[in-house]
């Protein structure tokens, strides 16, 4: 998979220099190591990345824990996925050193790509944003694909009826595609609400589409 992976991010580089874009950034599995042995593999579909080019896998791995205020987010998020998919009670809010230590090695567990990979701007445009999709909707599907994640949580840009028409809705925010879990949600980078309502709200969420998808396994 990382050759078939990197052979796609190579690709991927070589359409966005033919169109004069700038500063590609790489993505995907953090640590193919730690992804190999987390259940569940939680992917990150964001926006887009600043400051490239770089490898955004390299930026995240170097420091060796969740570095930036970004990260802790998606650490707090795969700690509730972690748990809640493993069909265990939804624990606190990981505020202790121990727990935050076991969410930061868990999102060390995970992926993170961006769909727009070159160009880069802050804030992001909504418009700009579904024309990369829209573009790249085929090189999207096909890295998420390679990456095979369980469960993908978009913050805060939503592309499942672009890249999956087939995809169908199993709860509010949640949409199922196969055996994987879509997740409609906030980005990670947003401050307000606080970390404890984003932490609980996504718990909630999955422990009832996972639910419901046990129930209709089961049936």
């Amino acid at each position: 998979m990382n050759d078939q992976h990197e052979v796609l991010l190579v690709e991927w580089e070589r359409r966005h220099f033919q169109k004069k874009y700038k500063a590609f950034i790489r993505d995907g599995i953090i640590d193919p190591t730690l992804w190999a042995k987390a259940e569940p593999k939680v992917l990150f579909v964001l926006k887009e990345s600043y400051g490239g080019p770089k490898d955004l896998r390299e930026e995240i791995r170097h420091p060796g824990c969740a570095k930036w205020p970004i990260w802790w987010k998606a650490a707090y998020w795969c700690y509730a996925c972690h748990y809640v998919f493993s069909g265990k009670e939804l624990p606190p809010f990981p505020a202790d050193d121990h727990a935050f230590k076991e969410a930061s090695d868990l999102f060390l567990s995970s992926a993170v790509i961006n769909v727009k990979k070159s160009n880069g701007q802050n804030p992001s445009n909504d418009d700009d944003l579904a024309r990369y999709v829209r573009e790249d909707a085929d090189l999207i599907r096909r890295q998420i694909d390679l990456i095979k994640p369980d469960i993908v949580i978009s913050g805060n840009v939503w592309w499942a009826e672009e890249l999956w028409p087939n995809a169908r809705p199993l709860y509010d925010l949640v949409w199922r595609m196969d055996d994987r879990l879509l997740v409609n949600f906030w980005h990670p980078s947003w401050y307000q609400p606080d970390n404890k309502l984003f932490y609980y709200t996504l718990g909630s969420l999955l422990t009832t589409a996972i639910g419901r998808t046990r129930v209709v396994a089961a049936a």
